[in-house]
C-alpha cells in the first residue's frame, strides 16, 4: 500500500506489513508500528535507531524479498491477520 501526509495510521495494525524501501518522511510516520514489520535490510541501514528484530538480509529482487516475507508471514502465531476489533460493540481488548 502506499500512502501521504494525510493517511491516517492511528489506529492501524501492521503486524505482518513490509518495507521493501521508504523515505525518512514515511518511516518517521511508520515509526509507533517498526516492531511490527517485515523490512529490507537496506532500510535504515546502519541507523542507530534501527529495531534489532529487523531483518538485515538486503534482497536483490521483489521475488527473493516477496519469498522472504511470505515465510516471515508462515511464522507469525496463528490470527495474525485478523481484526482484534470486537464487532459486538464491546471495547478492543489490550
Amino acid at each position: 500500500a502506499k500512502f501521504d501526509e494525510e493517511s491516517d495510521l492511528t489506529a492501524a495494525t501492521l503486524r505482518g506489513a513490509a518495507v521493501r524501501s521508504a523515505d525518512d518522511t514515511s518511516l518517521a510516520r511508520l515509526r509507533p508500528h517498526w516492531e511490527a514489520l517485515f523490512v529490507d535490510g537496506k532500510v535504515l541501514k546502519g541507523h542507530p535507531e534501527r529495531p534489532a528484530t529487523w531483518n538485515t538480509v538486503e534482497y536483490e529482487t521483489w521475488d527473493e524479498f516477496n519469498e522472504a516475507w511470505e515465510a516471515h508471514k508462515a511464522a507469525l502465531p496463528p490470527g495474525w491477520d485478523t481484526d482484534p476489533t470486537p464487532t459486538d460493540g464491546s471495547p478492543p481488548l489490550s
